[in-house]
């Protein structure tokens, strides 16, 4: 099995998404983290539109606490830009995510392209944009959403913007959502395509809750 980088700081994190040669590779996340200190321009993001995370991320059932990206003319949003196969997102939690951005936004990823997210754990998320708006990914394409929950915990709106916006992924294609949980979802779009899960659902392997 290949050795893993073990992280267990905000620095370390921020390392991954500087360089493009370790966004293959293997992550385990040693101890909880907390982002409050940064602002949107100081987080790093890991991967991109061009060269998505193909690697393994495991949140060892670790938190990341309070993430901001407050930027609203900025677009792919998320703790990773874009994932592809054989990417792994495992067993994260985020405690207190806040976005606003334009298009392409979510908490785990931006877009997700054969990835699998499974063991997720989402609370007290609040995302502002504009289309393709999920509380887990913006789109999710092809790949699996498997084990995992998002908890909108404040009272107001946690999900804004204008069209194809859902409490997982604002568009599904070809990807499957297996044994997710939405909880305290509260929607607001001007436009159309929102949904509880997804806002449009153009094909999928499988949607079960």
């Amino acid at each position: 099995k290949e050795t893993a980088f073990h992280i267990c700081t905000n620095e370390q994190f921020f390392n991954i998404g500087k360089d493009s040669q370790y966004w293959n590779r293997y992550f385990i996340i040693d101890q909880n983290i907390d982002f409050s200190k940064f602002q949107s321009d100081d987080f790093v993001q890991i991967g991109s539109k061009e060269t998505p995370f193909t690697g393994v991320f495991d949140g060892n059932h670790k938190t990341f606490y309070n993430i901001y990206f407050l930027n609203e003319e900025t677009s792919y949003i998320g703790l990773f830009v874009k994932l592809a196969f054989p990417a792994q997102v495992l067993n994260l939690k985020l405690d207190g995510i806040y976005i606003h951005g334009d298009d392409y936004l979510g908490t785990i990823a931006a877009i997700n392209q054969g990835g699998l997210i499974d063991g997720v754990e989402v609370i007290g998320n609040y995302i502002k944009g504009n289309k393709f708006l999920g509380g887990i990914v913006g789109v999710h394409s092809t790949g699996e959403i498997i084990n995992t929950l998002v908890n909108f915990t404040d009272s107001s709106v946690s999900l804004y913007g204008d069209s194809y916006i859902g409490g997982v992924a604002g568009h599904i294609e070809d990807g499957s959502v297996k044994n997710v949980t939405v909880r305290a979802l509260n929607i607001s779009g001007t436009g159309d395509f929102i949904g509880g899960i997804s806002g449009f659902l153009s094909q999928s392997d499988e949607i079960s809750f």
